[in-house]
Parts: C-alpha cells; structure tokens; sequence
C-alpha cells in the first residue's frame, strides 16, 4: 500500500491507491477498527463533502480529517454519527459552520 510520505504530500492517491486501503481495512475484525478507519470506509475514502480520494494516512491536502458536522462548538459530540470524513480543505473552510451552511456554501460555488 503506497503512504502519502513515499510520494509529495500534494499527490492526490490514485483509485488503486483507495482500493488497497479500503481492503486492508476490511481484512481487519470490527472491533480492531480505528475512528479513522472507520470513518475512510464509510466514506469509501473520498471527502464527504467534495468527494476528493484522500490518503488514510500521512498529511497534506489529501489527507483525511474528522469534521464534526455539528461543531464542537456548537455542543456537537464526538460521537460516529456526528463525524464526517474530510479533506484537510474542506475541513479547514467549513471551521466552525454547520455541515449544512457549508453543503449550501459549496452547492453556491458549482453554480456559478
């Protein structure tokens, strides 16, 4: 499985590259899961608001974050059903909306 620190932190992963974690995750029992990998296979390792491939693992732009989608904040818990995978930009210009000021933001910027 390639990481994102073999490659420049800006490589947005390849299909294959999705794929091979997607399994890798999925040959791990349940209850070994982590929230992130939990998260990455809920999401089938794209964000869920843009739907960029992102990375599992290493940092930079395509690297997966968790986004609250009711923010902290805003008393949202860090509970599964409050998280969202994230690209690392979405993550960062969503802040502190709600995911759904933010899914009207985006759906604002494709129509233009």
């Amino acid at each position: 499985m390639r990481q994102a620190r073999q490659f420049g932190m800006e490589d947005a992963p390849g299909e294959q590259d999705v794929l091979d974690t997607l399994g890798w995750i999925l040959e791990r029992p349940p209850a070994l899961r982590s929230v992130w990998q939990r998260l990455y296979l809920r999401s089938r390792g794209r964000c869920e608001y843009c739907g960029r491939r992102m990375w599992l693992y290493g940092g930079g732009p395509n690297a997966v974050t968790r986004d609250h989608a009711t923010p902290s904040s805003g008393g949202g818990k860090g509970k599964p059903h409050n998280l969202r995978a994230a690209c690392f930009r979405c993550n960062q210009r969503k802040g502190v909306m709600s995911e759904a000021a933010f899914r009207a933001l985006l759906a604002a910027e494709i129509a233009v």
